[in-house]
């Protein structure tokens, strides 16, 4: 073997005890239940990120759904012959009717 791959050879091995070094390093951190470790923080940020993830799946699928109540759902026609019908005007201005005219103002 010449010195030059003798060298680099050396060089290699160094290179891999290093991150031996750095992996036993990390588990003996991930051990003793160390928060400074980086892995531990990696799976803090996996975690809140997950959430956050789980967090907008779910508005989103509630905006769908209120827009497919609202695109489709009731016609314009149909919503105005409701609000006619339900105004608290007509029912002296009565709880329930001011809460189903102000859910239908929503649509």
């Amino acid at each position: 073997m010449s010195k030059r791959e003798l060298a680099e050879l050396r060089s290699r091995v160094n290179s891999q005890m290093g991150i031996i070094d750095a992996l036993r390093k990390e588990n003996e951190c991930l051990r003793n239940g160390d928060s400074e470790s980086g892995l531990y923080k990696l799976n803090l940020l996996i975690r809140d990120q997950s959430r956050t993830i789980t967090r907008l799946e779910s508005t989103v699928a509630s905006l769908r759904n209120q827009q497919s109540v609202d695109s489709g759902f009731l016609p314009s026609e149909i919503k105005r012959r409701l609000k006619m019908l339900c105004h608290p005007d007509r029912h002296n201005n009565s709880e329930m009717s001011t809460k189903v005219s102000q859910w239908l103002n929503r649509l």
